[in-house]
Parts: C-alpha cells; structure tokens; sequence
C-alpha cells in the first residue's frame, strides 16, 4: 500500500503537467485555425509593428526596446536565410549536376542545418528578450529547445 501511495504521489505532478499542457496544445491549435493566413516574413513584420505600437499597455521605452530587439531579429534572421538560399542553390546543382560529389553535399547539409538552428537561435533569444523588456522571466523548462541554438543558454 506503502509502494502504491508513493508512485501515486510521485506521479500526480506529471499527470497535472500534461493535463495542463494537453489543455494548452487544444488553445493553441484553435489559435492557429482562428489565424488570418501569414504569407510571409512581411507578413509578420507588419503585425509585429502594428501590435507594438497599437499596444497602450507598453510604456515608449518598452515600444521602442521591442520595434529595435525586432528589426535585429529580422535583420540576424534574413541573413541566415539568405545563407540557407544560396547553400540549397549550391546543393540543387551539385546533385542535379554532373560534377555530383557526396562529400560537398555532406558538407552543405551539415552547413544548412546550422543555418536552421541557428534561425531557431535567433527567434527563441528574441523571444527571452522581449519578455526581460516586458518585466516577465521565462521558465527554463523548454531545456532542450533552449539548447538548440548551439550554445549553452541560461
């Protein structure tokens, strides 16, 4: 009885864990049917601006921290994607071309899945830094995505 009390106590956090987080999956997935379709990095450029500077909660401080901290992620994130364009042309003629080497076409998917986590990188930092300048802390219990970027995070 002894034996079952405990793995009954030890388990009930993760039970209410993912009960809370199944509840939260099903909030999102409604958001993102009720979403107005993004076409593109414009897209959300456009909306990042018009909801910092329509926001009457932030004080001008906190709107002009975010529009910055959000022309450096978009400035850091086209970078990359221009690197993950040029890299996926060079792939294209390597495979399609007659001068195929495996070990180039290794070396660019190596190079390309950098690109991608460091994109990731690029975006979660932006995220913790927009909650710093709105005064909230962020949990650290996303570790793995946290250590995504390459580099070891707070």
């Amino acid at each position: 009885m002894k034996r079952y009390l405990w793995t009954l106590i030890l388990t009930m956090p993760l039970f209410l864990t993912a009960c809370a987080n199944s509840q939260i999956e099903k909030d999102l997935d409604q958001k993102l049917q009720s979403s107005s379709a993004v076409r593109g990095k414009e897209d959300l450029d456009v909306k990042a601006e018009t909801v910092i500077s329509n926001n009457s909660s932030l004080s001008q401080d906190q709107k002009a921290k975010l529009m910055a901290l959000q022309k450096r992620a978009h400035d850091q994130t086209e970078e990359l994607r221009n690197q993950s364009f040029k890299l996926r042309d060079l792939l294209i003629t390597d495979v399609a071309g007659p001068t195929y080497s495996e070990d180039e076409v290794t070396l660019i998917k190596d190079r390309l899945y950098k690109i991608q986590k460091q994109r990731l990188a690029v975006i979660f930092d932006s995220v913790d830094e927009a909650n710093k300048i709105l005064g909230r802390e962020t949990a650290n219990r996303y570790i793995i995505l946290r250590g995504i970027g390459g580099k070891e995070r707070e």
